[in-house]
């Protein structure tokens, strides 16, 4: 009875780390982004809209030129060499930064998931809510992981900047 104890307890000891190393990455990602803004003039959204799929009302993955800019990998949107983010290396492709076959830098959440971004790019301070898509979010940026059961569209466990 001890022992299984011990199994359940750890157990939730265990989901609790991973979500509090999600939280403290999504809280990382959106002081990156801020800093951006900050040494640019423009939020990092109105750099790489387009060229990333940042949008309000849809998700864009941490991957890619996003990221490769926040972490000074790419000098295209970030000519200053800012390093804004610096994420842990990843271990097998989970919780951190890795490099795909093709030099691609993705970054994953604590359950290999990649993170989610949406952007305010119209300037009213307002993004639709991934959760309540009816409803908007007061935000420069909603960053989100799909949580535990790697699935963006269930709610009860994803970790989310704005909850």
């Amino acid at each position: 009875m001890v022992a299984c104890t011990f199994l359940i307890g750890g157990g939730y000891l265990f989901k609790k780390a991973r979500t509090l190393q999600a939280k403290t990455a999504i809280k990382g990602l959106a002081i990156a982004m801020n800093g951006y803004e900050t040494e640019y003039g423009r939020a990092v959204g109105k750099s790489l809209g387009d060229k990333v799929r940042l949008t309000e009302g849809h998700d864009s993955l941490t991957e890619g030129d996003l990221l490769a800019t926040l972490m000074q990998l790419s000098m295209t949107h970030n000519p200053r060499k800012v390093r804004f983010y610096d994420p842990p290396a990843a271990k097998g492709q989970v919780n951190g930064a890795w490099f795909d076959a093709t030099g691609v830098v993705h970054l994953s959440d604590p359950w290999g998931a990649p993170y989610r971004v949406r952007a305010d790019l119209n300037g009213d301070g307002l993004i639709p809510d991934p959760a309540m898509p009816t409803a908007t979010v007061k935000a420069q940026y909603l960053i989100y992981s799909a949580g535990p059961d790697g699935d963006p569209s269930t709610w009860r466990d994803n970790v989310a900047s704005w909850k």
